[in-house]
């Protein structure tokens, strides 16, 4: 009986672990890199909750030429302005997927 219980509990283990995994997976998949690729440029990242109701700021900060800034994403969908050195005028309202370590290239 004793080995029966072992082998039962090992099994409901290892369902609730395989349960568990695909959730941890996705989270850890949403990222990407950002990538300046004509000039220095200054990036304002956000996103919205789960349930869209908040903002969150996510990154801000220039990137140089051809550098990249990685963003963490808590849904994958991320929102940013941004300005070129050269310029004063800011873009804004773009949006871009961010998961699996995909190049949101800017602009």
């Amino acid at each position: 009986m004793n080995t029966f219980f072992k082998h039962l509990l090992v099994i409901i283990l290892l369902l609730i672990a395989v349960m568990y995994y695909p959730s941890v997976v996705s989270a850890e998949d949403k990222w990407c890199w950002l990538e300046a690729t004509i000039e220095r440029t200054y990036v304002y990242v956000t996103e919205l909750d789960e349930d869209e109701a908040n903002e969150t700021i996510l990154w801000e900060g220039w990137i140089g030429q051809d550098e990249r800034q990685k963003i963490n994403s808590a849904t994958g969908q991320i929102s940013y302005d941004y300005r070129l050195a050269s310029a004063g005028r800011t873009y804004g309202d773009n949006s871009a997927d961010c998961d699996n370590g995909n190049t949101v290239r800017i602009p």
